[in-house]
């Protein structure tokens, strides 16, 4: 009987069943301290998220191979040039959302959907002024920002995102992952088409857990792009429901690209990726942008 558990245990071992993910962004690899200019997200991976009503049916009783669920908080940041005068640049803005998403593979057609219900707020609300100037208090040399009471107002945030992916093509140390991304709601509604590569040692793409006897380690240069075809953008010209605003933009463009490129590592239950993203402007009069990204992941 203990041989039985002990092997029992030993099986166990060897998969992981969830993953813990952190992010952090900042736009300070590019010496830059405007636009999109600081992001913070988590997410934790457990089969009990399954349960979640925002999983959708129709992905529940299809035909899939893997499913991964996920619950996750996103903090981001936004600044206009803190050169620039008042009202002539982006406005100051902030959102914090809560999401639901749920990961569906077919291995057999090399193929991953993800959908996901975010929940949030932007506005004051989020605290983004007096945590970016509790920040630059404690560096040396950086100045209170000054403009903060001019940021979008408090608002409710609803997005609902559909993505697919599928590996167009690969070897065993280069793949091709194209796919589409579509936001509906505030702050974002937009469809992003996009590719990616990436180049090195190599596990599955869709094995979000990296599980299986090979999975010892990975090393990967990772580059991609995508068009993003924006409708709306509240952190550019506020929210759905709040219209008392300091000011808005109404010039945004409609389409946006932006190229990243980057390094990633695994070992064992570990993931380090790092990324630096380049972005074409997002209104008129902006300029282009970029911004790096750290992303660590335990899987347990």
């Amino acid at each position: 009987m203990t041989g039985m558990w002990s092997a029992f245990a030993q099986e166990v071992d060897m998969w992981n069943i969830g993953a813990f993910e952190f992010s952090y962004a900042n736009d300070f690899t590019s010496m830059n301290d405007k636009y999109y200019t600081n992001g913070v997200g988590f997410a934790l991976t457990l089969p009990v998220f399954e349960a979640s009503p925002f999983n959708p049916q129709w992905l529940k009783k299809s035909n899939y191979t893997d499913a991964y669920h996920t619950i996750s908080f996103q903090y981001d940041v936004f600044t206009p040039d803190l050169k620039a005068d008042l009202y002539t640049d982006r406005p100051f803005a902030a959102t914090m959302m809560l999401g639901s998403k749920h990961q569906y593979v077919f291995h057999q057609k090399n193929l991953r959907v993800t959908s996901e219900m975010r929940l949030g707020l932007i506005g004051q609300a989020a605290g983004a002024a007096r945590m970016q100037n509790g920040i630059h208090a404690i560096l040396p040399g950086a100045d209170e920002v000054i403009g903060w009471d001019t940021q979008i107002r408090n608002d409710i945030a609803v997005n609902y995102i559909l993505g697919i992916e599928k590996r167009i093509e690969a070897s065993e140390y280069i793949e091709f992952i194209g796919g589409a991304t579509s936001y509906l709601g505030i702050p974002y509604t937009k469809l992003e088409p996009s590719i990616m590569i990436r180049i090195g040692r190599l596990e599955n793409f869709f094995n979000i857990l990296n599980n299986g006897p090979n999975r010892q380690w990975q090393a990967y240069l990772v580059t991609g792009a995508k068009v993003s075809l924006v409708a709306y953008n509240a952190t550019l010209q506020g929210g759905l429901f709040n219209q008392y605003n300091p000011y808005v933009l109404e010039n945004i463009s409609h389409f946006v690209a932006s190229y990243h490129f980057g390094l990633g590592a695994t070992y064992r239950n570990t993931q380090l990726l790092l990324t630096q993203t380049y972005t074409t402007p997002e209104f008129s009069g902006a300029d282009s942008h970029s911004w790096g990204e750290l992303r660590l992941i335990f899987r347990f």
